[in-house]
């Protein structure tokens, strides 16, 4: 699971870098995303979520984002690897 979940976490980290910046929006590089995986984790281990939980949560974050540049063709190659 853990490994799932580091893989989605490098994969947004290196596209973030194809998405348009007005589409990126706050989290426009691999810092940033690095950020949101942290705060997902941590909010995890206050709440004593499952590693499930935090794995769908990470998934929520690639679906939202190949949803919003899904017709971006720069990012088209990018997410032949999603």
């Amino acid at each position: 699971m853990a490994l799932h979940i580091f893989r989605i976490k490098a994969f947004l980290g290196y596209f973030i870098y194809q998405i348009p910046q007005n589409l990126a929006g706050d989290v426009n590089n691999a810092d940033k995303v690095n950020r949101v995986f942290l705060g997902i984790l941590d909010n995890a281990l206050q709440n004593n979520e499952s590693a499930q939980t935090v794995y769908q949560k990470a998934l929520f974050a690639l679906r939202t984002t190949v949803k919003l540049v899904r017709n971006v063709p720069q990012c088209s190659i990018g997410l032949a690897y999603a």
